[in-house]
């Protein structure tokens, strides 16, 4: 194997000099590549400067849970291709490398986040996934941004196939599409040409029924819309056929006919019985909306929020505190906001909560059960990165006038760094009264408004829009609303029938399956510490909650009490919601005592949601990686390599497999990690046509204290009978 030159650098890196006298790249062993024995013999310092233009003061980061910079990014690159510059790698995924827990615990349990982090006492690094072009392996690779160095090297895992799908991605399966000649004669019959397509490309889905499909290193569906003209809503206008597109061979390994919804016969000549594309309008944008609706509802006076004195958070780089809580805001090309090391102070005792918390995983499923719409299925994170889909906020005028932002970086496959500016929004709201009572004592009112902390970023995922908000209360309530909202996916109907069961009709000809969205949050507990027990709490009646008869300790029926279950193990820590029981899960520490009950201190979880459970069959083989949709709560131990429900290859290595393969593993007084599980049904209709508001489609859950203070932390906000916020 070749040997790269030693040289010295030194590089004015995160505001300090860094030397490395014993040669910048440090090589390890590298199994598996065989290209790495034609490493090219540039010098580092010359791949190093080629790939990076300096530092700015604006990028230094003081903390290793902050996001990677762009000229992390590029040093990331300039060390893959200092170790193998001869390949042409796509990068996949450059993102930060979470330091392991085991390094960090100890500064946030004792609130010493900021000087481990600057004595520089834990490393930062990259985690690269690239794959080879040419034959589309893909390798994990490992780097030191502190020291320069590599790390490791190693081909994926069971040689599984890289599940994002990038921009790029989409980009090529379109081109790809459009240039076929059979597909293009298509487009010409149904009475449109090239320049008034729209390619809607999504993940293969099940594929194992069609042998072609299934041997392609990369398959993607494309489905196709027409435009009427530029800013005309697509979804109005569906096509009657789907293209199967290897983007690894560029070419299209299929082209099936929709069926109408007629029956699971595909009529390769719909037009036959009058089944042309539907050309009836359906426009959101004022501007293209019918002259006869412009003058609607717009005679509202505007509301504006204003905080004269500026927000009441402090936000220093990436550390938030607001009304005694204290969090890092971190963000990832994958889940989008991460937040660190959530803490409250509690009369000057710094107490922590949530290690990391985070939205894991969106699955959105369709039933319509007529092939080959059956392959209609979307990891919304896994496959396409919420990170990455998010809009700029400030631009779009999303959030309130008193916002503070935070930009999202990311990368291209090339390896080039691209920022979405003013990604995350962070504001104060009024949310209306927080508590309230009427003395009649003394016939007085003492009234509390609520003002409430919004950490925020919006998503757009093909059709689909999520506005995603970690909210903070006043009385120490933390909540997590996602509001779901966008336009819906549609197919082509046959013009002579009513909808069919397992959907509805848009528009003429315009139809939308019944859907689900489901979501997975993983949230990182450590409340009081690290020693965490998890708890069923269920609310019946006294003796049995399934019998109806007296008893002596419930003479008259009426007594009610709660029955909690510890979840012992991570096959026992899979349980549901029971709207019943009115079931919620109490999180605590049993060594730390309460001074009146002398129980735990703990949260709860309390659920708010959707839980209409997956739909789809059991043994369907369409289920693959859903299986963390069949309960509501798992609770697992800590594991730094499992962060993603449906998993990091999506290819058995999720949740569901974790559990599966370590049933026993106990959750009892140790470090644990909940996942909640929760949805949205949504059963289509008009109303929601052409655009859903997000009152149509919003879900989430709420962790509050149980027993975790002495008393409602609310009581000492100021009595007012005005908002704390200026309305003009």
């Amino acid at each position: 194997m070749a040997q790269l030159k030693y040289c010295t650098i030194f590089l004015l890196l995160f505001g300090m000099h860094i030397y490395n006298s014993e040669g910048v790249l440090r090589k390890r062993p590298v199994e598996a590549d065989p290209n790495l024995d034609n490493e090219e013999e540039n010098s580092a310092t010359k791949l190093y400067f080629a790939s990076s233009a300096g530092l700015p003061v604006a990028e230094i980061t003081t903390h290793p849970l902050d996001p990677l910079t762009a000229s992390e990014i590029r040093l990331a690159i300039f060390i893959v291709k200092a170790i193998n510059g001869s390949s042409q790698w796509i990068f996949k995924t450059i993102t930060l490398n979470e330091p392991p827990k085991a390094e960090l615990i100890s500064s946030f349990l004792e609130n010493d986040d900021i000087s481990v982090a600057a004595a520089g006492k834990v490393d930062r690094k990259a985690w690269v996934l690239i794959v080879n072009p040419e034959t589309y392996e893909s390798y994990e690779v490992v780097v030191n941004l502190m020291k320069i160095v590599l790390e490791s090297w190693k081909p994926s895992k069971n040689s599984a196939k890289p599940p994002m799908i990038t921009t790029e991605d989409v980009v090529l399966a379109g081109d790809i599409a459009l240039a076929n000649p059979d597909i293009a004669r298509r487009i010409k019959a149904n009475g449109y040409n090239l320049t008034q397509v729209v390619c809607d490309t999504w993940g293969s889905g099940y594929v194992a029924d069609n042998p072609n499909y299934a041997t392609s290193k990369r398959l993607l569906q494309v489905f196709f819309y027409g435009a009427e003209f530029t800013g005309d809503n697509i979804y109005a206008h569906p096509f009657d056929f789907v293209a199967y597109v290897d983007t690894f061979t560029k070419t299209v390994r299929g082209i099936e006919s929709l069926s109408a919804q007629t029956t699971f016969e595909k009529d390769s000549n719909s037009s036959l019985y009058g089944n042309s594309i539907p050309k009836a309008l359906a426009n959101y944008f004022p501007y293209l909306r019918p002259s006869s609706t412009s003058s609607k509802m717009n005679d509202l006076n505007p509301v504006t929020i204003t905080q004269a004195n500026g927000p009441s958070f402090e936000l220093h780089g990436y550390k938030l505190t607001w009304q005694n809580f204290v969090m890092r805001i971190g963000n990832n090309e994958r889940e989008g906001v991460v937040l660190y090391h959530v803490k409250y102070n509690d009369n000057g005792n710094m107490r922590p909560i949530l290690y990391r918390m985070s939205l894991s995983e969106i699955l959105v499923t369709y039933g319509d059960p007529t092939p080959p719409y059956h392959r209609k299925k979307s990891f919304d994170m896994g496959e396409f990165r919420l990170g990455i889909s998010s809009s700029d906020l400030a631009a779009n005028k999303f959030c309130p006038e008193n916002s503070r932002y935070l930009d999202m970086m990311y990368h291209n496959e090339l390896g080039q760094s691209q920022k979405i500016e003013n990604a995350i929004c962070i504001f104060e709201e009024d949310s209306g009264v927080l508590w309230t009572h009427y003395d009649w004592t003394q016939g007085k009112t003492a009234t509390a408004r609520s003002q409430r902390l919004s950490i925020g970023f919006l998503a757009t995922v093909g059709h689909s829009d999520y506005w995603i908000s970690w909210r903070f209360y006043q009385d120490a309530t933390i909540e997590l609303k996602i509001k779901l909202t966008g336009v819906k996916n549609t197919n082509l109907m046959d013009s002579r029938l009513k909808a069919p069961s397992y959907g509805n009709v848009m528009s003429p000809q315009v139809f939308t399956a019944i859907n689900q969205y489901f979501f997975a949050a993983r949230l990182d507990t450590d409340v009081d510490g690290l020693e965490n027990t998890v708890v069923v709490e269920d609310i019946i009646p006294i003796d049995d909650d399934d019998d109806d008869d007296i008893s002596s300790t419930n003479p008259y029926g009426n007594g009610i009490t709660t029955r909690e279950t510890i979840l012992e193990n991570a096959a026992t820590a899979r349980t549901s919601v029971s709207s019943k029981k009115g079931r919620t899960w109490k999180i605590f520490n049993p060594t730390k005592k309460h001074p009146l009950t002398k129980d735990p201190k703990g949260w709860k979880l309390v659920p708010s949601g959707d839980y209409v459970p997956l739909l789809m069959k059991k043994n369907s083989p369409l289920r693959k990686n859903t299986a963390w949709t069949d309960y509501n709560l798992w609770v697992t131990p800590y594991n730094d390599d499992l962060l993603y429900a449906s998993g990091l290859w999506m290819d058995n290595d999720g949740l569901a497999d974790w559990v599966k393969e370590n049933l026993t593993a106990s959750v009892v007084k140790t470090d644990v990690v909940l996942w909640h599980v929760f949805g949205i049904t949504n059963v289509p209709v008009v109303e929601n046509w052409p655009v859903s508001s997000d009152k149509q489609g919003s879900t989430g859950f709420i962790l509050k204290p149980n027993f975790f203070f002495t008393e409602n932390p609310a009581v000492n906000v100021p009595v007012s009978s005005k908002p704390t916020l200026k309305q003009n």
